[in-house]
This record gives structure tokens, sequence and C-alpha cells, in this order.
């Protein structure tokens, strides 16, 4: 990986070895390598404690650094670097993972009262919505979790895990007309959601193929990106048994007319 073997070199100078390490840490998490990108990080801290040469923010690193130590399974220690993250800066995302840890740590009070500090500074925070709307579910206040729920039931980003919440709202309201509603909302968004991890998951393994050009087309077309849409096809021979999904996407990308819907990618191909 040239970027891996740049940021090596990079930080074999000493004055610039935190740079290489925060660089190599970043890679390496794309990469799906955690604990490789961790132990990386762990260096860092151990060799600039200050975190002040480097290319983000410390509070930034520190917020990524705790992310990470929560999906490592480290909720102490992710706990210790978003709390120093936030007494630099204090962000919505930060006291949003500062309040997952806490939860996974068994500090339910303490992790609420950092959910409901992320909303204070970005009512828009859906991932803190959704984690206070659990603990009102848990705690049977349904109508506490419908309003925290209800500003983002209409985003074009509702998600699944939001869906199956309303789905469980409703059903400890009585409502089972609107519990099975949301059921089937449910099901068909955890379905459109892997589909784009499938796609991500194809593009990232073999990223010049011919589905990953299928893909990178339809993702430039949904950003109204349509030259880049068009080039992306120009690669793919005009077959007659192309698939469905393909030839839909040609005559939208031509004419920029409505995409296939993403239900009729051929998931199953793969």
């Amino acid at each position: 990986h040239l970027a891996f073997h740049f940021a090596q070199l990079f930080g074999q100078f000493p004055e610039f070895r935190a740079r290489g390490l925060l660089l190599k840490g970043m890679l390496l998490r794309q990469l799906g390598r955690k604990s490789d990108a961790a132990a990386e990080w762990k260096t860092l801290v151990e060799t600039d404690n200050e975190l002040t040469g480097l290319q983000v923010s410390a509070a930034e690193f520190l917020l990524q650094y705790g992310g990470l130590e929560l999906e490592q399974g480290n909720p102490e220690h992710a706990a210790e670097l978003l709390q120093r993250s936030a007494q630099l800066d204090e962000t919505a995302e930060t006291r949003y993972q500062l309040g997952q840890a806490e939860e996974q740590l068994g500090q339910e009070e303490n992790a609420g009262v950092n959910w409901e500090r992320a909303l204070e500074l970005n009512a828009d925070h859906a991932s803190a919505r959704e984690s206070l709307a659990r603990l009102a579910l848990k705690r049977n206040q349904p109508d506490r979790a419908e309003e925290l729920l209800t500003p983002i039931l209409n985003d074009r980003q509702l998600t699944a895990s939001t869906a199956y919440l309303m789905q469980r709202v409703c059903t400890v309201q009585g409502n089972a007309d609107g519990a099975a509603i949301w059921q089937a909302r449910t099901e068909k968004l955890k379905n459109r959601e892997y589909i784009r991890n499938t796609m991500t998951q194809l593009l990232r393994d073999d990223g010049q193929s011919y589905w990953a050009q299928v893909i990178r087309s339809y993702q430039f077309a949904e950003a109204g990106n349509w030259l880049q849409a068009e080039h992306a096809l120009e690669s793919l021979a005009d077959e007659e048994d192309e698939h469905e999904f393909v030839r839909m996407l040609r005559g939208a990308v031509t004419k920029r007319g409505q995409l296939p819907p993403i239900d009729t990618f051929p998931v199953r191909l793969f």
C-alpha cells in the first residue's frame, strides 16, 4: 500500500514521527486492522502526550482514538480519551460517544446526561436521539421516546435502527397497526442498508471490476454528478444480455432521469 509506505517513511524523521503514527493508524483503521491502528495511536500518545504536532487538532485525534477504543471493546480507556477531547473542544459527537462508553460501563445516568448535552450542542444528532429513545423505552416512557424520534422520522437518511425503535414505541403504546407499518419500514431499510454495505465492500475489494464501475456510476448520479456517472459507464460494454439494473442506470444517466431503485440492485449476485 503506497500510502502506508509513505507514512512509514514520514515517521522515520524524528520531527514528523507523531504525524507518521497518526497517518499509519488512520490507514490501518480504514483497512479494518483496528488493533494495529490502536497500537500505532497508543505509541503516538506515548511519543507526544501534548499532541501538538499533528495534522489535526488534539481534540479531533482524541475523539477518533476514543471511537476506535469503543469499537475495540475498551470503554474505560475510550471514556478517558473522550473526556479529554471534550475538555479541549466540546462537540455533540464527543458527548455522544462519551455517553456510549459510559453506557457500556454500566453508567446509565451519566450516559443519558451526555446524550442530552449532545442534543443541546446539535439538535439534529440522530444517534444521540436514538440512544435517548432507547433509554426512554427501557424506562417504559414510550411517549418520551416518540418525542425524541419524531424530528428524524422524515429525514431522507432515516435508518433501520430508528424505524425499529418506532416499531417498539408503537408496540409499547398498544398501537398494533402502527407497529406493523414500522416493522415493514424497518425490513425495507435493513435491505437497503445491506445493499449499500455490499456496494461499499465491492468497491473496497475490487475497485476496477465491472460491478464496481456500475456502483461508482450510480453513486455519482445519486449525488447529481452526471458527467462522472457517464464516464464511469463508458468503459462498460453495452451488451444485449446486460443486467436490467445496468440498462436502467444507463437510461437514467443518459436522460438525466430517475435512477433505478437501489432495492433492484442485484445483491444476490455477490
